[in-house]
């Protein structure tokens, strides 16, 4: 029997020192299995880059985040083969031309990290228009 985890970190990782990560990190776990006469699980790890940076890195004094071991000590019975962490490129910006080398630096040690593929795609912005509002008062 095979198990497939969809992490979803939410912001309250950033308020937690490093100590405390574990203990009140809020998970929601899609497509959990329990695993049947003390056997561990057999697991296979979904990321969602952006979320992961945006939910749980960004602004917070924890950069090195690393979402393999959190899965392993959040779910200690679950047996972890493959974590497939998918993201897309990131462009600088006028205000921020260091974030291309930010994101490689990362990718370079989640690439150190065993069983681990970063699954490339891409990230699309597009320009919305909306009509100025007078305001009621």
């Amino acid at each position: 029997m095979c198990c497939l985890l969809i992490l979803h970190l939410s912001c309250a990782l950033r308020r937690q020192d490093a100590g405390q990560v574990l203990r009140s990190l809020p998970l929601h776990i899609f497509g959990a299995c329990p695993g049947k006469g003390g056997r561990r699980l057999k697991t296979f790890l979904y990321i969602d880059g952006f979320n992961l940076y945006y939910g749980a890195v960004k602004d917070a004094p924890l950069k090195w985040l690393n979402p393999v071991a959190l899965a392993a000590r959040a779910f200690p019975r679950n047996q972890i083969l493959a974590t497939k962490y998918f993201t897309a490129k990131v462009g600088a910006l006028l205000h921020d031309p260091d974030k291309p080398n930010r994101q490689m630096i990362f990718w370079r040690a989640l690439r150190t990290l065993p069983q681990l593929e970063i699954i490339l795609g891409d990230f699309r912005t597009r320009r919305v228009r909306a009509g100025n509002v007078l305001p009621l008062c």
